[in-house]
């Protein structure tokens, strides 16, 4: 096997293993949308790690492939490759493994992109809901009037004690 056809191995191997942690950030976003929803902030806080740590392994397989992708147009005796680029430069039958692995990798980044902005959506409608119902407890609180001797309405109530039930 030349050293141009194990970096393409090694390419195809890195993309199954990026396609999997992808798979675990859709699987933890929309577990995680379920916890917005149920508002279970252990469960968010929970998977929000979890989410992390895919993030972080995400990013570590990324770096890995644009090291190989560089070793490629080394070895190919050009500046910069892409996958599309590398796909094109194999034999017809040779593409289908490394052509079904980017496409699925693109659409499984698609749907991660996409629940990322529905849980942020999700996350926004609460803090704003959250935010209202705080303004409302404050408003509520500044308007509770008690009565006063005379009895009308006064924004201080009276010092209440026993002496004051017994007259």
């Amino acid at each position: 096997m030349s050293a141009r056809e194990e970096l393409i191995t090694q390419l195809e191997e890195l993309l199954a293993e990026e396609l999997r942690a992808h798979v675990g950030l859709a699987e933890t976003g929309k577990q995680m949308r379920e916890a917005i929803t149920r508002k279970d902030v252990a469960a968010v806080q929970q998977l929000t790690g979890r989410y992390d740590s895919f993030v972080g392994r995400v990013e570590d397989l990324e770096e890995r492939r644009l090291a190989i992708c560089d070793q490629l147009a080394q070895a190919m005796g050009r500046r910069h490759v892409n996958i599309a680029s590398v796909i094109a430069t194999l034999p017809q039958d040779k593409r289908g493994a490394l052509t079904s692995m980017r496409s699925a990798l693109r659409d499984k980044i698609s749907e991660v992109s996409k629940a990322n902005v529905a849980n942020r959506i999700l996350l926004e409608a609460t803090l704003h809901a959250l935010d209202k119902n705080v303004e409302i407890m404050v408003r509520s609180q500044s308007k509770l009037q008690g009565y006063g001797q005379s009895g009308a309405a006064s924004s201080q109530s009276a010092p209440r004690s026993i002496l004051n039930k017994m007259a």
